[in-house]
């Protein structure tokens, strides 16, 4: 076997655990639906990308997602690798036909708009019966996935910090957009080949500037049923009274987020003895019980557990990200 068979046949089987990883995550473990293309060309794909791609695998994703064909296609250029969603518009079924269309494009245009380092960027278009969107590849998958391998389920509290910021960072740039991410958990929070996190599914997400009677319903009434039982999300209290999505919301979120990558609680109370006094803190306050109380993104990024986290250095020079190596990849 020659160099480049080898390190096509790594590819290859790079791709079929990734599409593994994406089937588990939409609840689906039948895995023998999962085919490589190692070689296959551009056909059945829309003609308007921005780029030539080739198929490198691809697999039907079932509900709840919208999106009903995944693809994972390399450049024609330099083999790099992208995630495809196509959404046929003659699947999308509902009596507001009309309404989930707009559901989906409002997805796209909400992920391009929130684009920066720490988001999962989207190029997206149309063609004929198919939505599209062209995102880039995570290749190290979900903070989820990545706790389940660390000692105790649990990460050290100076990595979970530098992720975190990561984090709030990209949440800040979605709320300049004036946009609702509403989803914001660590399954959809992941890290790329450089080891930094990426914010990705904006499934959920809302922007306030434009706001339709058809989401209204689809947010207060048919979302919150999603969240609950399918997602196991935990809900900020004052949802017990009534449904609203606002910055808080968001904020809530993330104080369940820094507690789960430092703990193996699911619930929003008992914050850990072992953590330290200033994160126990800033945990406390992010999951403050009053939405009005809790604090905003840019006075979450004065607290002092995030003043003195340093994400600023190169990369390559970085000593957290070389221990985030260390701690969750040595054994790739």
């Amino acid at each position: 076997m020659n160099i480049k068979e080898e390190e096509k046949k790594q590819l290859v089987n790079i791709i079929t655990e990734l599409t593994k990883a994406v089937a588990k995550q939409h609840g689906n473990n039948n895995f023998d639906q999962i085919k490589c293309y190692p070689n296959s060309q551009s056909e059945n794909l829309p003609s308007n990308l921005p780029f030539e791609v080739k198929v490198i695998s691809k697999y039907n994703i079932g509900e709840p997602s919208m999106w009903r064909v995944a693809r994972y296609v390399s450049r024609v250029s330099d083999n790099k690798l992208f995630y495809l969603k196509l959404m046929p518009k003659d699947l999308i079924r509902g009596v507001d036909n009309k309404g989930q269309m707009d559901r989906v494009y409002k997805e796209n245009d909400n992920q391009m708009k929130s684009k920066c380092e720490f988001v999962v960027s989207a190029i997206c278009g149309e063609e004929g019966n198919f939505i599209w969107s062209l995102q880039e590849v995570a290749e190290h998958g979900s903070l989820l996935e990545l706790k389940k391998i660390l000692p105790d389920n649990i990460f050290p509290e100076y990595i979970a910090l530098y992720l975190f910021k990561q984090i709030v960072l990209g949440v800040k740039k979605i709320h300049l957009e004036k946009i609702l991410h509403n989803f914001l958990q660590l399954n959809i929070i992941l890290i790329d080949s450089n080891f930094n996190v990426k914010i990705s599914d904006f499934g959920a997400s809302i922007n306030t500037k434009n706001f339709t009677p058809f989401e209204d319903n689809y947010f207060h009434n048919l979302l919150p049923t999603f969240l609950n039982y399918k997602a196991k999300m935990v809900f900020p209290p004052e949802w017990k009274d009534k449904v609203i999505y606002n910055e808080q919301t968001d904020v809530w979120s993330l104080g369940i987020i820094l507690k789960k990558l430092l703990t193996n609680s699911e619930n929003a109370e008992n914050v850990e003895e072992h953590i330290s006094a200033d994160v126990k803190d800033l945990i406390n306050q992010l999951l403050n019980p009053n939405p009005s109380n809790r604090p905003s993104i840019n006075n979450i990024l004065k607290h002092p557990c995030m003043k003195r986290t340093n994400i600023n250095k190169r990369l390559e020079l970085n000593e957290i990200t070389k221990e985030l190596k260390l701690w969750l990849f040595s054994n790739y």
